[in-house]
C-alpha cells in the first residue's frame, strides 16, 4: 500500500503547527489581516504555479474561497485567544467533516470512527476543563 497520503498529511500537520505559532506572533506584531493578506498573496500565486506545473491549469479559483475564509478566520483565532486553545478548536475538522461526508458523499460511518469521533471530543472537552 502506497503511505504518500498518510506522509504528505503529516507533514501538512508539522507545518499547521508551525503556521500557528508564527501567525500569533505576525498577528500581534503587523495585525491579523495584513498577516492574512501577506499569506494568501504569496499562497495564490505557489499554488498557481504549482498546479501549473503538476496539471497544467492554474486553478486560482481553489485558493481563493476555502483559504481566504479560513485563513482569515484561524488569524483572527489565534489573535483573540492563545494560539494552542485556536488550534485545539482547529484540529477538529476531521471530526466535524465526519457527519456531513456520511449525509452529502454518502460515506459509511463504521463503529471505529465514531469511537474516535468520542475519542477526540473527550479530548477537546479534557483540554478545556482543566
Amino acid at each position: 500500500m502506497n503511505h504518500i497520503g498518510q506522509i504528505i498529511s503529516l507533514i501538512v500537520a508539522v507545518l499547521w503547527t508551525v503556521t500557528a505559532i508564527y501567525s500569533d506572533k505576525a498577528s500581534h506584531r503587523i495585525g491579523s489581516m495584513s498577516a492574512n493578506v501577506f499569506r494568501l498573496t504569496l499562497s495564490t500565486f505557489l499554488l498557481a504555479l504549482i498546479l501549473w506545473v503538476t496539471i497544467g491549469h492554474p486553478y486560482l479559483i481553489m485558493s481563493l474561497f476555502g483559504p481566504v475564509v479560513g485563513v482569515s478566520l484561524s488569524l483572527m483565532a489565534v489573535r483573540y485567544t492563545d494560539a494552542g486553545i485556536a488550534s485545539t478548536l482547529m484540529a477538529l475538522t476531521p471530526v466535524l467533516i465526519l457527519f456531513p461526508a456520511a449525509v452529502f458523499d454518502k460515506q459509511r460511518i463504521r463503529i471505529k470512527e465514531i469511537v474516535g469521533v468520542l475519542v477526540s471530543m473527550t479530548g477537546v472537552a479534557l483540554f478545556f476543563l482543566l
